[in-house]
C-alpha cells in the first residue's frame, strides 16, 4: 500500500501503534520486523497474516501457553558463520542452542495444533536437526563451560593442571603457616596481582621475605609478594593454563566448522522464533484494545460496525474514561462521506480512526471493531490532515494543501482511500469552498473512496443531491453545549457558531451584528440545522422515555404472569390439601361411627350412649360456627361496593398495589394498575383509603 504523504498525523499515529507493539516483543529480530512493517496490498498475504494472528489470539485467550521466551540476537553469530576460518565464542554457541531448542518446541506445538493451516504452515516444511544441539552438547555443559571430554588433549592438560594447582596449594599453605607464625601477614592474606598468586604481608618485612613484589597498597603498609619457592610451580600453572586456552580455541574452531554446515537451518530456526514473537506481540496488542478480525474483502470498501480509534481507546482505557464507538459504510453506492458539526466534536478523530484502522488491518494487525465489520483492500491511502506548511518548498498551509490536491487528482482511483480534514480552509471561505466542491466532484468521478470533514455549507449541500456522496454529522447537545462524539449518517451537522459564541459570553450586540452580516441563506440553513438538532434531541429523549415505560410495562406484565402462575400452583396445592383433609375426615368419621356402633350394641343403657354422642356432635358444631354473622358480612360487602365507582382508587384484598377503576360493567370492574389494566370482581375490591387505614391500624 502506498501512503501519501510519507509524513502526516496519520503515519505518526501508525508509528505509535508500531511502537506499542514493539514493547511486547521478546527479541531484537521481532522488534526489527515491526520497525520496517508497512501495509500490504495483496489480499492473500494480508488475509493469511490476519488469520495467523487471530488463530494465535484464540489459543492465548483460551489459556494455551505459547512455548516462547526471551531469546538472544543471532545476527552476529550467523554473520561469523559465513566467514571461513572464523570462530564463535562460547556464549554464541549457547545462544544458538537456546534458539534451536525453542524452535523445536514451536515445531512440536504446531504439530499439536494443525487445525489452522495458515499457522501450521509456519513449521510444516521445517524438520528439526538434532545434530545442532547434539554437537554443542558434546563440547559444553549446561552452564556453558567447555567440557574436558571435548578433546583428549584438553582432558590431559586439565589433569596436569589440576595436579599442579594442588601442588601450589600445598606450597602456599606451608608459606602461610610460616608467615602467620612470624606475624608477617596482613589482614587479607592471599590475593592475585597481574595474574600471579601473591601473599599480603606487612611492608616492614618485605626485605626479610624472599620473593617478587608485585604490588604495594595505597597506604604503603602492605606489600603483595610472590614467594620465591612458589615461582616455579606458578610458572608451570601459567604454562598449562595457556595450553588449556589454546586447546579450547582449537575445539571452538572445530565446532564452528561443524556449525557452518548448519547455517541455513540455524537461520530458519531463528526466523521461526522471531515470527512467533512477532505474531505474539500483535496478539498482546490486540488483547489490550479488545481487537478482533473483521471480514476481509478483496475489493475496496469499508463497513465499520462499532469501531474505535485504537490510540484513543487505549488512552481512555488507561484513564478510566468511556469511549463512544462509530459505525459507517463506504462502497460503490456511497463512496464519500462529508462529516460536519461543531469543533472538538470528534470529526477529525473519526476520520483518522478510519485511516489508521485500514493501515493497521493491511499490516496484519487485528483492529477494535465488531466482528460483523467488513473491510476491503486499498492500493493507496492519501491524506490531508493538519497543518502541512513546508519551509523546504516555501509553501503556506493552503498552498501545501493545493499541492496535495493536485497529487490526489493525478493518482486517485477506485482503489484509493482519501482522507481530508477541514476541506477548503486556509483561504477565502467562498472561493475555497467552491474550489473544494469542484475537487470533490472530480474525486467522486474517479470513484475514489474517502471521508471529508468540513464546516462549509456548500459541501453539505453538494452531498445532499450528489449520487455517491452522503452527509454525516457528529451529535451535539445544543442545550448544554456538550459534544456527544457520536457519528450520525444521512444528515449534515450544524457548526453551532452563534450558539457557541453566545454561551461563551460574547456581547449580544456583537453576535447580532455578525448575524446581520452573514449570508441569509447560510444563516437560515444553520438555524434549520440547529432546530433539527434540538428536535432530534427531544425525539431521542421521548424515545428513551418510551423505552423506559415499555420496559416497566414488561416488568409489570412479567410480575403479573409470575403471580398468576404462583396462584395457580397455590390453588392446586390447596385442592390437594382439601382432598387430603376430606379423606382424613372420612376416615375419622368411619372410626367414630364404628366406635359408636360397638358401644351402642354392647350398652345396657343405649339412650345414655346416644345422648353422649349427640352432645359431642353439638359441641363440635359450635366450634365450627363462623366468627362473624353471614348477614352482617353481606351487608358490609354491599356498603363497600356502593362506595366503588369509576375513578375510585381501590386495592385487592391483602393487596399492596393501588389501582384506579376505569369502567364497571356486569358486576366487574376494569382496574388500571400502573401501565396494566385488569378485570376484577367487584366483591374482591376494597376502597384504597379505607383498606389502607384498616391495614395501618
Amino acid at each position: 500500500m502506498q501512503i501519501f504523504p510519507d509524513a502526516s498525523l496519520l503515519t505518526s499515529e501508525f508509528e505509535q501503534i508500531r511502537q506499542r507493539c514493539i514493547t511486547y516483543c521478546l527479541g531484537a529480530k521481532a522488534k526489527n520486523k515491526l520497525k520496517v512493517l508497512s501495509p500490504a496490498s495483496d489480499f492473500s498475504e494480508v488475509n493469511r497474516k490476519l488469520i495467523q494472528v487471530n488463530a494465535l489470539k484464540s489459543m492465548m485467550d483460551s489459556g494455551i501457553r505459547i512455548p516462547l521466551d526471551s531469546y538472544p540476537d543471532l545476527d552476529a553469530a550467523l554473520n561469523l558463520l559465513k566467514i571461513e576460518n572464523s570462530r564463535l565464542s562460547s556464549e554464541q554457541f549457547m545462544q544458538i542452542k537456546w534458539v534451536a531448542e525453542m524452535a523445536e518446541n514451536l515445531i512440536s506445538f504446531n504439530e499439536n495444533n494443525k487445525s489452522v493451516p495458515e499457522l501450521f504452515e509456519l513449521t510444516e516444511s521445517i524438520e528439526f536437526e538434532n545434530g545442532i544441539t547434539d554437537e554443542i552438547d558434546k563440547v559444553f555443559d549446561a552452564s556453558g563451560m567447555v567440557l574436558s571430554s571435548a578433546s583428549e588433549n584438553l582432558e590431559q592438560i586439565r589433569k596436569e593442571l589440576q595436579k599442579s594447582r594442588a601442588e601450589a596449594d600445598r606450597v602456599y599453605q606451608r608459606i602461610l603457616n610460616r608467615y602467620r607464625k612470624d606475624d608477617w601477614l596482613a589482614d587479607s592474606a592471599e590475593s592475585s596481582r597481574h595474574g600471579r598468586r601473591v601473599i599480603a604481608i606487612h611492608a616492614t618485612f618485605k626485605r626479610a621475605a624472599r620473593g617478587t613484589i608485585h604490588d604495594i597498597s595505597t597506604t604503603g603498609k602492605t606489600v603483595f609478594i610472590e614467594p620465591e619457592e612458589a615461582i616455579e610451580i606458578n610458572n608451570l600453572i601459567l604454562e598449562k593454563e595457556y595450553e588449556e586456552q589454546s586447546e579450547i580455541i582449537r575445539v571452538l574452531h572445530r565446532l564452528t566448522s561443524v556449525m557452518r554446515r548448519f547455517h541455513r537451518q540455524i537461520s530458519v530456526y531463528y526466523d521461526l522464533v522471531a515470527e512467533f514473537d512477532f505474531l505474539r506481540a500483535k496478539v498482546l496488542l490486540a488483547q489490550s484494545m479488545h481487537a478482533g478480525m473483521p471480514l476481509l474483502k478483496e475489493k475496496p470498501m469499508i463497513r465499520i460496525v462499532n469501531g474505535y480509534h485504537p490510540i484513543l481507546y487505549l488512552q481512555n482505557k488507561m484513564n478510566g474514561k468511556p469511549i463512544v464507538p462509530f459505525s459507517l459504510k463506504l462502497d460503490e453506492q456511497i463512496r464519500i462521506i462529508i462529516i460536519s458539526g461543531p469543533n472538538a466534536g470528534g470529526k477529525s478523530v473519526c476520520l483518522k480512526a478510519v485511516g489508521l484502522l485500514q493501515m493497521m488491518l493491511q499490516s496484519g494487525f487485528l483492529i477494535p471493531v465488531a466482528s460483523e465489520s467488513e473491510l476491503g483492500i486499498f492500493k493507496e491511502v492519501m491524506c490531508d490532515i493538519g497543518d502541512m506548511q513546508s519551509l523546504e518548498y516555501e509553501l503556506s498551509t493552503y498552498s501545501s494543501r493545493l499541492r496535495n490536491m493536485k497529487i490526489f487528482l493525478e493518482h486517485a482511483g477506485a482503489d484509493t482511500l482519501f482522507l481530508i480534514d477541514e476541506f477548503g480552509t486556509g483561504t477565502d471561505p467562498q472561493l475555497g469552498g467552491a474550489l473544494a466542491e469542484s475537487i470533490l466532484i472530480e474525486l467522486n468521478k474517479k470513484k475514489a473512496i474517502g471521508i471529508v470533514t468540513t464546516h462549509f455549507m456548500n459541501l453539505k449541500t453538494l452531498a445532499s443531491h450528489t449520487q455517491g456522496l452522503m452527509n454525516g454529522s457528529m451529535a451535539f447537545d445544543a442545550k448544554n453545549l456538550v459534544p456527544l462524539y457520536r457519528l450520525i449518517l444521512g444528515k449534515p451537522g450544524s457548526s453551532f457558531t452563534f450558539v457557541v459564541a453566545q454561551r461563551s459570553g460574547l456581547p449580544h450586540h456583537v453576535i447580532q451584528r455578525a448575524q446581520s452580516k452573514a449570508d441569509k441563506n447560510s444563516l437560515m440553513l444553520e438555524k434549520l440545522l440547529n432546530e433539527v438538532e434540538r428536535e432530534k434531541a427531544t425525539a431521542e429523549k421521548l424515545k428513551s422515555e418510551l423505552e423506559r415505560k415499555e420496559k416497566l410495562s414488561d416488568e409489570i406484565l412479567s410480575k403479573a404472569e409470575k403471580i398468576s402462575a404462583e396462584m395457580e400452583q397455590f390453588n392446586q396445592k390447596s385442592e390437594q390439601q382439601l382432598a387430603k383433609k376430606e379423606m382424613m375426615l372420612l376416615r375419622r368419621s368411619e372410626e367414630i361411627i364404628s366406635k359408636f356402633i360397638r358401644e351402642f350394641s354392647g350398652a345396657k343403657n343405649k339412650k345414655a350412649v346416644l345422648d353422649e354422642y349427640l352432645l359431642r356432635f353439638k359441641s363440635a358444631k359450635e366450634k365450627l360456627k363462623p366468627a362473624h354473622d353471614e348477614k352482617a358480612l353481606a351487608e358490609e360487602a354491599r356498603r363497600r361496593q356502593d362506595k366503588i365507582k369509576v375513578g375510585t382508587e381501590v386495592t385487592l384484598h391483602n393487596g399492596r398495589t393501588k389501582g384506579i377503576i376505569r369502567e364497571i360493567k356486569n358486576g366487574k370492574a376494569l382496574v388500571q394498575f400502573g401501565a396494566m389494566k385488569v378485570h376484577c370482581e367487584l366483591k374482591n375490591l376494597y376502597p384504597y383509603e379505607t383498606e389502607h387505614a384498616r391495614k395501618k391500624q
